[in-house]
């Protein structure tokens, strides 16, 4: 029999380790959270850094307007950036949207194989 607790989805401890994505976040202090930031222009994400930033962020470029950010994240061009880079045009280019998928796809790779070692473990001890 298949207790309640070993089918919850999100468990506790899982709760403390999801990711925030703060698209266009300025001004939100994120500080001790593991947070993904994505910001429509430079000087957001720049005055954004010290309140807190992912080790991978996106910064739009050129600079777009917030709903084209939040409503068309394929149109938006820009690039993923290191948590401390600043330069313009520095980092990987890409759309807002293939940055979000790929930030997606690593947390979902970072949480299964999570709990397939959890997993591994219980079926070897018992």
């Amino acid at each position: 029999m298949v207790s309640a607790r070993k089918t919850q989805l999100v468990s506790a401890k899982d709760l403390n380790q999801l990711p925030v994505i703060a698209v266009d976040g300025w001004g939100v202090p994120v500080v001790g959270m593991p947070v993904t930031r994505l910001s429509h222009d430079y000087f957001t994400h720049l005055t954004s850094l010290p309140l807190g930033a992912g080790e991978v962020n996106f910064v739009a470029h050129p600079p777009v307007a917030h709903l084209n950010l939040w409503g068309q994240p394929e149109s938006v061009m820009g690039f993923e950036v290191s948590r401390c880079q600043g330069a313009k045009g520095v980092g990987m280019p890409m759309t807002a949207g293939q940055f979000l998928r790929r930030v997606l796809q690593a947390e979902w790779n970072r949480a299964f194989s999570w709990r397939h070692a959890a997993a591994n473990a219980a079926h070897k001890s018992g």
